[in-house]
């Protein structure tokens, strides 16, 4: 009997330490489920940057000038959960094409290309996105070469603002994209469908486009990962207890 429960209390505490280790070691620098890319140095164990013009730079935020895309190496967003972001559009003047449309993006993708191809190329994703002059906010999906998308709303001048972009994964072939003014209010917000095949999990990208430079801070993930492991350990305090008895 004695046996029994030992043998009980170490599959218990073994599922236990799993779970810790799932709930910390996912995406050390997501701190209660937001990055705020503090200081100046980049977390390359968070994130994968692919260049094709300046470098990325990191100052308590990240700066992302011409095409780039800074996207995770393991934090992902399921069905059911949602990401944020806020969102600097650079004036102007800073662009680099000046009075050329660019735009400013967040999106959920597999990352096929990996760091050696932009997050447009990407054979699966989702995307919301401003654009740097009308202020227009599209959405988007790709898969395997095709694509669609649409407006969902306007911000008629939104250089200089920290506005926010989000998507809510509701299915695997729904999401809620949406767009946030400086005081939370909606620019627009809609749900959109998408063809069966983007995979359920997928990564968080920031990118710019050839024409469009912007900075990007608190990235949100949620549920975050140390929220799902004291779920797990609430069940497994309820199983203990049943053991106990």
């Amino acid at each position: 009997m004695n046996t029994v429960r030992s043998s009980h209390g170490t599959i218990i505490w073994g599922c236990i330490a799993v779970i810790l280790v799932a709930g910390t070691s996912a995406e050390a620098a997501f701190i209660g489920g937001v990055e705020h890319f503090t200081g100046t140095t980049k977390d390359t164990a968070t994130w994968q940057e692919c260049t094709q013009g300046s470098p990325i730079v990191q100052n308590d935020q990240v700066d992302l000038f011409g095409q780039a895309d800074y996207t995770t190496n393991t934090q992902t967003v399921g069905v059911g959960d949602w990401v944020s972001v806020k969102v600097n559009l650079a004036p102007e003047q800073s662009q680099p094409y000046p009075g050329t449309t660019g735009y400013v993006s967040l999106w959920l993708t597999n990352n096929s290309a990996g760091a050696s191809g932009a997050t447009a190329t990407d054979s699966a994703s989702v995307y919301v996105e401003f654009d740097t002059t009308g202020g227009c906010v599209w959405w988007g999906y790709h898969l395997s070469g095709a694509g669609s998308g649409g407006l969902i709303g306007t911000e008629p001048d939104p250089a200089g603002k920290w506005l926010t972009l989000k998507i809510e994964r509701l299915t695997s072939t729904s999401a809620v994209v949406s767009a946030y003014d400086t005081a939370g209010d909606p620019i627009g917000s809609a749900t959109r469908s998408f063809p069966a095949g983007i995979p359920d999990d997928l990564y968080v990208s920031l990118s710019t486009n050839w024409a469009s430079a912007a900075s990007f801070d608190q990235v949100t993930v949620f549920p975050e990962p140390a929220t799902l492991g004291m779920l797990g350990l609430g069940g497994l305090g309820v199983l203990l207890r049943r053991k106990r008895r």
